[in-house]
């Protein structure tokens, strides 16, 4: 439906299909629906010569998208209707970051705090990127832009390269959101820089648009434990990759679709704890690590989940009492050893406060030499779908290495972001040194032990 509001396919080429080649009782729609997922993945000059014509109209994709053979539903009249009508829908301007929503309205409420399947809005995912690179990359455009000597081509030439150059990678990606916004605005950034290059109506030839616009796919990597939401981030991926290069037709006057698919997400299906995640992206190729590890606390763990908590931390004191989002702060500081790799990670707040702060910074801190760059302070984690979960979080983002410049962020009572320059964020984000508050087992002065409380 995306695919044939966007240029892909034919105009309305799947909605005929299914009114002009199936029954109005439904009952042949799933082998139809069949038929078209096979020709999607079958090369044009491989398809047989008596196939039927409105089949024959559809592209290949390639990919591995339509290469599994599914096993449709028993549909009905009432279902096919539904899809007609779903199909008039215009998708053309849907964000595919929304899947990551879908997904979550779909699983029992007991089963997504289970497994803390938390999908983050696009404008808590843009908290994280911002100051992770985002930021970063736009001052240097921008100083680019502003040279008026004879580098200024060099350099941006230079600047657009780097940002083929960038991998990402998202250790419990989902349904991919936060790929998908990164991809997203590294594409935009991309345009901008061509734009600068070529002017705002010059029209370039395909191949040249073909050469000059490099960012891809192929540079984001995910690792997902569930097999539906890690097939739906490669497909948000490619719908965004196609949103983008319809940017660039309307920048360019050229159609800009790359089919059939040559490069591939690089989305991992498996446990991100008790893999070596330079099997998926050696730390010397990664650029950034971002995502929304689950949100399980402590007490609410499952024992694999437990389980996987001391994978990570093996037998270190206190480990015990960590929710499960800190096992890949320790994952990441130990991916990120000896490197130029920078982390930011949404995560439950309790990492800020309390008995885990001295647990894990602690570690953090004596084993990874881990420094704080920039932090978001508690505020209500917002998802757009329904029946969604209650968190109250933070964003801490770091690396191996010290930042010239430190920013601490803080939402005012719009809920607007509002950031202060600090020269060191504390592990309790704030303005302060990297230390933390141990716990005791005897109290300090003559009064009784306190065992238990909060």
């Amino acid at each position: 439906m995306f695919a044939e509001d966007t240029g892909i396919f034919e105009p309305e080429s799947f909605k005929l299909y299914i009114e002009n080649r199936t029954h109005i009782d439904g009952n042949d729609l799933g082998a139809r629906l069949g038929e078209l997922f096979r020709t999607l993945d079958t090369e044009p000059e491989r398809r047989q010569r008596n196939l039927d014509e409105s089949l024959q109209a559809f592209p290949y994709i390639n990919g591995a998208l339509f290469t599994e053979r599914l096993e449709f539903a028993a549909f009905n009249a009432p279902m096919r209707k539904a899809l007609l009508e779903a199909a008039a829908f215009d998708w053309s301007r849907i964000s595919p970051a929304i899947f990551g929503a879908l997904f979550q309205e779909v699983m029992k409420p007991k089963e997504r705090r289970s497994i803390g399947a938390h999908y983050t809005s696009e404008r808590d995912i843009l908290k994280v990127i911002h100051p992770l690179f985002l930021d970063s990359l736009r001052a240097e455009f921008g100083a680019i832009k502003q040279d008026r000597s004879n580098r200024r081509r060099t350099r941006l030439d230079d600047f657009r390269l780097k940002l083929t150059r960038l991998k990402f990678l998202d250790p419990a990606c989902g349904c991919g959101n936060f790929l998908v916004i990164a991809y997203r605005e590294l594409r935009i950034l991309e345009l901008e820089v061509l734009r600068e290059q070529h002017g705002e109506q010059q029209a370039l030839s395909l191949n040249e648009v073909n050469r000059l616009s490099q960012v891809d796919v192929h540079q984001f990597y995910g690792i997902e434990i569930e097999e539906w939401p890690a097939r739906i981030a490669e497909v948000a991926l490619w719908l965004m990759d196609h949103q983008s290069n319809l940017r660039i037709l309307e920048a360019f006057s050229q159609p800009f679709v790359r089919l059939p698919l040559r490069n591939s997400p690089h989305i991992h299906l498996g446990n991100a704890l008790r893999m070596d995640w330079n099997d998926l992206l050696p730390a010397t190729e990664c650029s950034y690590v971002l995502g929304n590890p689950p949100f399980v606390g402590a007490m609410m763990m499952s024992e694999e989940q437990r389980s996987d908590l001391k994978a990570v931390c093996g037998d270190f004191r206190g480990a015990g009492v960590l929710d499960y989002v800190g096992a890949w702060y320790l994952k990441g500081a130990q991916y990120i050893a000896g490197t130029r790799i920078e982390i930011g990670l949404v995560s439950t707040n309790s990492l800020s406060q309390g008995e885990q702060v001295g647990i894990l910074w602690t570690r953090l801190f004596a084993d990874y030499a881990v420094k704080i760059h920039f932090a978001y302070t508690t505020f209500t984690w917002e998802s757009e779908a329904r029946g969604k979960a209650h968190v109250h979080v933070i964003i801490i983002g770091f690396a191996e290495f010290n930042a010239p410049t430190k920013y601490i962020f803080e939402e005012d009572e719009n809920g607007k972001p509002v950031s202060t320059v600090v020269s060191n964020i504390s592990p309790y984000l704030v303005d302060g040194p990297d230390l933390c508050v141990l716990n005791r087992d005897k109290p300090i002065a003559n009064v009784p032990g306190m065992k238990f409380g909060s």
